[in-house]
């Protein structure tokens, strides 16, 4: 396995010639985020191309890192991040005040109306990507995405699926729109709860990463539908969408239609088994 070599003095263009590998963006951060988390035991997934996802380490683990192995058993180290525990879980949000139990209560300026989301046992796991994103190039594998949002945190699990997606298309125009925020409810959503479940820009066949609607004529079909495949293959089998096209009548890949996704992909269906211990 290919592990690659990093000190807290080695430079990082020394380090690239080393390894033959590119971990983007500024070296002080890069070396600033190696210095916090070297000393951590942690909790490790393994992410392969065919699909399949493993993990090994104590549930107690501060820290969670994560390797991709390419079609041709290459390993990719892409990093380790800081583990946020939170001691709670929640039921997606409803407007309509839960009869029994303990809720929290957030105003969302989507719905014009207090969303109310029910306490359940369970605990999260959280990482923050956008305080640390992931963006890796080697040869022809790029694992990349541009973070959009201020829901930073995302589940350790759903964030190893979503690098088995990326790193399968290696697109280098992804736009996140998030998973959720560091109390895990993931505001102004309903959905969000958890750090399961994120947000997705279409892509535009321009490649660039402005907004656009499905229904624009330059919303490019192919490659989001190739994403979406990569999704369900690593966990994710259900797509919240809208619906497009000359007739009104087309759907992404296991997409369903519904009202407010004309904007944005959710992705959803998360299978929960995917991760093998």
């Amino acid at each position: 396995a290919l592990m690659l070599k990093v000190s807290n003095t080695l430079q990082l263009k020394d380090f690239m010639e080393t390894n033959n590998a590119v971990i983007l963006g500024s070296e002080p951060k890069f070396v600033e985020n190696m210095k916090l988390i070297t000393s951590k035991e942690g909790l490790h997934f393994d992410i392969y191309a065919d699909g399949s996802i493993t993990r090994s380490g104590s549930e107690d683990s501060e820290v969670a890192s994560y390797t991709y192995y390419d079609k041709y058993e290459e390993a990719h180290e892409l990093g380790k991040w800081e583990i946020k525990v939170n001691n709670v879980r929640y039921k997606n949000g409803k407007e309509e005040k839960p009869k029994t139990g303990d809720y929290e209560v957030r105003y969302s300026p989507i719905y014009e109306a207090d969303i109310y989301y029910a306490k359940i046992p369970g605990k999260m796991h959280l990482i923050n990507i956008k305080k640390k994103p992931l963006n890796y190039k080697k040869d022809d594998l790029l694992i990349s995405y541009f973070h959009n949002s201020n829901r930073e945190y995302v589940d350790i699990g759903a964030f190893a699926s979503f690098i088995g997606a990326l790193a399968e298309v290696s697109y280098d125009d992804v736009v996140l729109n998030g998973f959720t925020n560091a109390d895990g409810i993931g505001n102004p959503s309903k959905t969000h709860v958890n750090g399961v479940y994120g947000d997705l820009r279409y892509f535009n066949k321009s490649k660039v990463k402005k907004k656009l609607l499905i229904t624009s004529p330059e919303f490019d079909e192919s490659r989001q539908n190739n994403l979406i495949d990569a999704l369900y293959k690593f966990g994710y089998k259900g797509m919240a969408s809208y619906k497009y096209g000359d007739e009104n009548d087309k759907l992404v890949h296991h997409g369903k239609h519904v009202k407010g996704h004309k904007n944005h992909l959710h992705i959803q269906g998360y299978d929960l088994n995917h991760i093998k211990k």
